[in-house]
C-alpha cells in the first residue's frame, strides 16, 4: 500500500512539474509565468522529498529525504507572497530590499536543513516515515502563518480592486492555496510538531497538490489562468508522443531481439523512430486537437492561411471579405459576423455577413464610428467592457472614454459581442463585428490577438481591392472619356461645319440663315463649356487653385440657371422649392467658382429629375462646426439616386453612373470632381446622400463664413 501511494505522490508530482515548466517556457520574458513556475516546482520539491522519504529502504535515505522535505514548504511561502504582488496584473516592481526579505529567511533556512535542527531522527513503519521534528519546524510555522498572512491580504486587496474577469482567477488561485496551506500545515506540521505523529504526512502533501491541480486546471481551461491552454495541449501531445515512442522502442527491441540480438535490435529501433518521428508527431497533434483541443489554434498558421486564400483569389472585395468571414467562423466558432465598410458618403454600410443580412448602416456621428476614429487600435469586447462597468471601474487607456457606454448600448442593440476596428492609410475604412461564440464562452485574450492580427491583414487587403478598383474604373472611364468626347465635340463640329458651308453658299433665305447662326453660336457655346471643364480638371490636378474673393449671392446664380435649363424645365414641369437665409446673398466667395458648383449641382438636379413629377428643392442654413461658423447649402431632387456601387466613385474624373448616362448622353464626368475641387478650396464640404435608385440624391456643401 505504502508503494502504491508513494508511486501516486511521483506521478502527481511529475505531472506538476511539468506543468510549471511549460508555464515558464510559454513565456520566459513575463513575470508572472516565472514567480507561478517557481510556486509549482517547490511543491514539487516537497511532495517529492516527502514520498521519497517514506519509500526509503534504511533509515539513513528517509532522514536525507525527510530533511530535505522541509526545503519545499519554505521557498513555497516565499515564492507564493512574491508571487502576488504581481498577479494578476504584471507590470509593479518591487524593491531589492523587500526581495531580500521576503526571500531571506528561505536561504537561510538552508544551513540548518542537514542538521538535527530541523529533524532530530526518524523511524520506518509499514504505513511510511515517522519523524521527530527539532526548532526549525517551529520557525516553518512562524513563516507559514506571516507570509501567508501578508499573501493574502495582497490577493483580498487585488480582488477588491480586480474586474470580475480577474475575480475568479484570484479566486482560484486563492483558494487552491489556502486548502494547500491548510491541509500541508496539519499533516506535515501540526501533527508531527504537536501531537508527536508523522502518520497523515504519507497523504497530506499529494492531497493538497492534487486539490492545488485540479483548481488551477479549472482556472486554467474556464478562467484562461495565465493564458496557458496551450501549455496543456503541448503536454498532453509530448506525454502521449513519448508513451507510443517508448511503446514502439521496447517493442522492437523485445521482438528483434531474440532473433538478431539486442545490438541490431537497438539500432533498428533508433532507425526507425528517428524516420518516423515527425510524421507521428504531426499525426497525434491532429488527432490530439480533434478529440481533446478543438477549440486550438497557432496565430501564425491562421494569418498564413488567410494570405495564402485571398493571395489566390482576385482583388476582389466581396471575395476578401467572405474568405475573412470563413477563417471567423471556421477557428471562432461564432454565431454572426458582420463586416460594415466605409462608403464615400461617409456611412459604414454591412458590406458582407455571415449568417444573415440586416441592411444595417452606421452614420459618422454614430458613437462606435466617433469612438473607434480615435481609437483605431482598440479592440471593444463587450464582456470585458460590461464587466467593467459593473464594477464601476472604467478605466481604459482610450480616448473619449465617455463614449464607451454608449458604444456599449450600440452593440448591445446590434447584439454583437466583439468589435474591431479596419484601418489603412490613418483612415478607419471599416468595423468588424463579432456576435457570441456558440460555445458560449468568453473570447480568450489570444482571440483577440488573432483577432486584431486579422483585421490589420485584412484593412490591407480592402485598400489594396479598392485601389485596384479604383484603377480599371479608371482606366475605363479614361476610354469611355476618350469616345464621348470624340463623339460630343466631333457632332457640333460637324453641325457647324454643315451650317456654315450653307451659309457661305448663299442660297438660303434670311430666316434660316439667322436659325443656322444661332445653332452655331449654341455649339460653340456648349464646346466651349465642355473644354473649359476639361482645363480646369487638369488645372486642378497641376496646380494649387487660386481663389479671387468677393461679394455675392446665391440666388442670382441660382435664378442664372434656371433661367438657362428654362426650356427643359417646362417640358418636365419640374417644381422647384428655393429656401435661403439671408446670409447667402452676402457672401464672400471667388463668384465664378461658386457660380459653377451652383450650376453643375442644379443642371444635374434637373437633368436627373422625372418628368411630370419632379421636384428640385434648394435651402441653406447657418452651421457650427468646430466653432466656426458655416453656411450650408443642400440641393436635393427625386431623381435617378446614386445606387452603392455608384456612390464610392461619384466625386472621381470621368465618373458617370449608367443610369445617368442613360437620361443624360451629354457629359464628360467632371462636374462634381470640379464641385468637390472648389468647395474643399474655399475651406468647406460637399458630401451627398442617396437612399438607392430612384429615390433622389442630396447634394450638400459648406463655405465658411
Amino acid at each position: 500500500m505504502l508503494k502504491v501511494v508513494g508511486i501516486i505522490d511521483l506521478v502527481i508530482s511529475l505531472g506538476l512539474l511539468g506543468l510549471g515548466l511549460f508555464v515558464i517556457v510559454r513565456n520566459r520574458q513575463r513575470r508572472i509565468n516565472q514567480l507561478f513556475g517557481a510556486v509549482v516546482l517547490s511543491l514539487v520539491g516537497w511532495i517529492v522529498s516527502s514520498s521519497l522519504s517514506d519509500l526509503s529502504p534504511n533509515e539513513w535515505w528517509a532522514l536525507f529525504w525527510a530533511r530535505g522535505a522541509i526545503i519545499g514548504p519554505f521557498f513555497f511561502c516565499a515564492s507564493f507572497l512574491y508571487f502576488t504582488y504581481f498577479f494578476p496584473r504584471d507590470g509593479r516592481s518591487l524593491s531589492k530590499l523587500k526581495t531580500a526579505i521576503i526571500f531571506g529567511i528561505p536561504v537561510l533556512a538552508l544551513i540548518l536543513v542537514p542538521t538535527k535542527y530541523n529533524i532530530e531522527k526518524v523511524t520506518l513503519y509499514e504505513w511510511g516515515t515517522d519523524f521527530v521534528p527539532g526548532i526549525l519546524y517551529s520557525v516553518l510555522l512562524v513563516c507559514l502563518i506571516s507570509y501567508f498572512g501578508k499573501a493574502l491580504h495582497n490577493l483580498f486587496k487585488k480582488y477588491q480592486q480586480a474586474d470580475s474577469y480577474e475575480k475568479a482567477q484570484i479566486f482560484y488561485v486563492f483558494l487552491g492555496i489556502v486548502l494547500v496551506l491548510l491541509i500541508g500545515t496539519f499533516t506535515n506540521l501540526i501533527l508531527p510538531v504537536y501531537f508527536e505523529t508523522g502518520r497523515l504526512s504519507v497523504v497530506g502533501p499529494s492531497l493538497a497538490i492534487l486539490i492545488f491541480t485540479s483548481l488551477t486546471a479549472y482556472a486554467i481551461v474556464v478562467h484562461h489562468l495565465l493564458d496557458i491552454w496551450i501549455v496543456i495541449r503541448l503536454g498532453t501531445i509530448f506525454t502521449l508522443l513519448f508513451a507510443i515512442i517508448s511503446f514502439i522502442y521496447v517493442g522492437i527491441i523485445g521482438l528483434l531481439g531474440q532473433y538478431i540480438g539486442s545490438f541490431s535490435a537497438l539500432v533498428i529501433a533508433s532507425l526507425f523512430i528517428t524516420l518516423t518521428f515527425e510524421p507521428l508527431k504531426r499525426f497525434i497533434e491532429d488527432k490530439t486537437d480533434k478529440i481533446f483541443f478543438r477549440k486550438h489554434y497557432q496565430m501564425d498558421e491562421v494569418i498564413d492561411e488567410l494570405t495564402s486564400v485571398v493571395h489566390k483569389i482576385e482583388l476582389n472585395l466581396n471575395k476578401i471579405l467572405d474568405a475573412f468571414n470563413d477563417i471567423a467562423a471556421k477557428y471562432f466558432k461564432v454565431a454572426e459576423a458582420d463586416m460594415f465598410v466605409l462608403t464615400p458618403a461617409g456611412t459604414f454600410v454591412e458590406q458582407r455577413v455571415m449568417d444573415h443580412k440586416r441592411e444595417l448602416e452606421l452614420g459618422p456621428d454614430n458613437p462606435i464610428v466617433v469612438f473607434f476614429n480615435s481609437n483605431p487600435g482598440f479592440v471593444f469586447n463587450l464582456e470585458v467592457i460590461g464587466r467593467k462597468m459593473q464594477d464601476g471601474e472604467l478605466n481604459l487607456p482610450v480616448e473619449r472614454i465617455d463614449l464607451v457606454p454608449k458604444v456599449f448600448e450600440e452593440m448591445e442593440k446590434l447584439d454583437f459581442t466583439v468589435a474591431l476596428p479596419i484601418s489603412a492609410r490613418n483612415q478607419l475604412i471599416g468595423i468588424y463585428f463579432l456576435g457570441k461564440k456558440k460555445s458560449g464562452d468568453d473570447f480568450s485574450h489570444q482571440d483577440l490577438q488573432l483577432l486584431n492580427h486579422l483585421v490589420l491583414e485584412i484593412g490591407a487587403f480592402i485598400d489594396n481591392a479598392r485601389l485596384y478598383e479604383d484603377l480599371k474604373r479608371l482606366d475605363e472611364a479614361k476610354s469611355n472619356f476618350i469616345s464621348v468626347v470624340s463623339h460630343q465635340l466631333r457632332t457640333p463640329l460637324s453641325a457647324m461645319r454643315w451650317d456654315t458651308e450653307l451659309l457661305l453658299d448663299g442660297k438660303i433665305d434670311k430666316k434660316t440663315q439667322e436659325e443656322f447662326l444661332q445653332d452655331t453660336y449654341k455649339n460653340s457655346l456648349f464646346m466651349i463649356s465642355h473644354l473649359d471643364d476639361m482645363l480646369i480638371a487638369l488645372d486642378i490636378g497641376d496646380k494649387e487653385i487660386n481663389l479671387v474673393k468677393e461679394r455675392c449671392g446665391l440666388k442670382n446664380f441660382i435664378d442664372e440657371v434656371m433661367l438657362e435649363n428654362q426650356l427643359l424645365i417646362q417640358q418636365k414641369q419640374l417644381k422647384f422649392n428655393v429656401d435661403l437665409i439671408e446670409l447667402a446673398d452676402n457672401l464672400f466667395i471667388d463668384c465664378k467658382k461658386i457660380k459653377k458648383i451652383i450650376w453643375v449641382l442644379l443642371t444635374n438636379a434637373i437633368n436627373y429629375s422625372p418628368a411630370n413629377y419632379g421636384v428640385v428643392t434648394i435651402n441653406s442654413r447657418e452651421r457650427q462646426i468646430d466653432e466656426r461658423k458655416f453656411i450650408e447649402v443642400a440641393v436635393q431632387d427625386n431623381g435617378i439616386g446614386i445606387i452603392g456601387e455608384e456612390q464610392r466613385y461619384i466625386f472621381q474624373k470621368f465618373f458617370r453612373g449608367e443610369e445617368a448616362k442613360k437620361m443624360s448622353p451629354n457629359g464628360f464626368g467632371l462636374g462634381l470632381y470640379i464641385v468637390k475641387a472648389f468647395v474643399e478650396a474655399h475651406g468647406g464640404m460637399v458630401t451627398f446622400n442617396s437612399a438607392g435608385r430612384y429615390k433622389g440624391a442630396t447634394f450638400t456643401f459648406t463655405l465658411p463664413l
